[in-house]
């Protein structure tokens, strides 16, 4: 059980790979906010991934584990304070459980169309998983969890059956690459925090798709970091939690990613597989729309319909 004064003021949930990098990243950077440094912690996940199907820690260590988790972070309770875990999103059970424990806690949700979202996503599969060594196409029929994970609108209704609206922030990608700083700035003050602060990676491409040049060190850093969470619960718990106090997961994953990660090789998704997802979620596309009130541009995101924006742009005026 969590002491008294510990307070968790906003979550981000999700969608992976729809800017929720670069939005965390600009969240930390504020004076006024205290943002848990590492993003994905899935404290209230019942799973890790598609990969990882069982996650335990909400169950072994209770929010006193949680709580100490932002302890040995070094987080500053006088300030705005969050987190942000893309699993959140689609998983029942951590919306129950940030519910129980933080129910008047802000929400941030970040959406993305879906064949872009579900391709990155696949792309940082990749680079996790030596599984994943398919094509999208294979990985899609592979792994349903895909197609199941992003289906908005079934998820927003969930969060919004839990929270009142007025507590849920819904972003888009979109309006993230195109306006950064007018993003950021309704956030900031949805967050109750000075929006005319600049943040100084603003613009900054963050978290782009990556491949590990030697996937043994890639996988021994994960296993450490899985092997660190096991003990953590345990009563030998303290040594890792002095560890992660000292800064050393983080030394670690830096090191890892200054030295052992390029840009991602996956060959580019087909324009027909485009088209297909497009199709796929063209009700769910139109539900979320209802859902968050916006006027969504996915419905043209296949290339034919790109095309014909473009030759109808480009014709010239008949003169009488």
């Amino acid at each position: 059980m969590a002491s008294k004064g510990f307070h968790v003021d906003f979550i981000g949930l999700g969608a992976p790979k729809c800017g929720t990098t670069s939005v965390a990243q600009y969240l930390a950077e504020h004076p006024s906010i205290s943002l848990y440094p590492t993003k994905e912690l899935n404290f209230f996940s019942s799973e890790n991934s598609i990969h990882e199907p069982e996650n335990t820690a909400y169950d072994d260590g209770g929010m006193t584990l949680y709580e100490q988790r932002f302890i040995d972070a070094g987080i500053d309770f006088s300030k705005v304070v969050g987190e942000f875990s893309t699993c959140y999103f689609h998983d029942k059970k951590a919306a129950e459980r940030i519910k129980r424990h933080f129910p008047k806690a802000k929400l941030i949700i970040m959406l993305r169309n879906h064949p872009d979202q579900l391709f990155s996503f696949y792309k940082m599969d990749r680079y996790f998983y030596n599984s994943m060594d398919c094509s999208f196409e294979e990985a899609l029929k592979r792994y349903p969890a895909y197609i199941e994970r992003a289906k908005y609108s079934k998820h927003l209704r969930m969060y919004f059956k839990l929270f009142p609206k007025k507590q849920i922030k819904v972003l888009l990608f979109d309006d993230l690459r195109k306006d950064p700083r007018k993003l950021m700035r309704d956030l900031y003050t949805f967050l109750g925090v000075n929006p005319n602060f600049a943040p100084p990676s603003l613009g900054k491409a963050a978290n782009v798709a990556k491949q590990a040049r030697s996937p043994g060190f890639r996988n021994a850093v994960i296993k450490l970091a899985k092997t660190a969470q096991r003990v953590e619960q345990s009563k030998a718990g303290f040594v890792i939690r002095g560890l992660r106090k000292a800064g050393v997961d983080r030394l670690l994953l830096k090191a890892h990613h200054e030295w052992n990660v390029e840009p991602s090789n996956a060959p580019p998704m087909k324009p027909a597989t485009r088209a297909r997802l497009t199709k796929l979620f063209a009700k769910d596309t139109a539900a979320t729309a209802k859902l968050i009130k916006r006027d969504l541009a996915w419905k043209n995101t296949t290339p034919a319909a790109s095309a014909k924006k473009r030759r109808t742009r480009r014709r010239p005026a008949r003169r009488s």
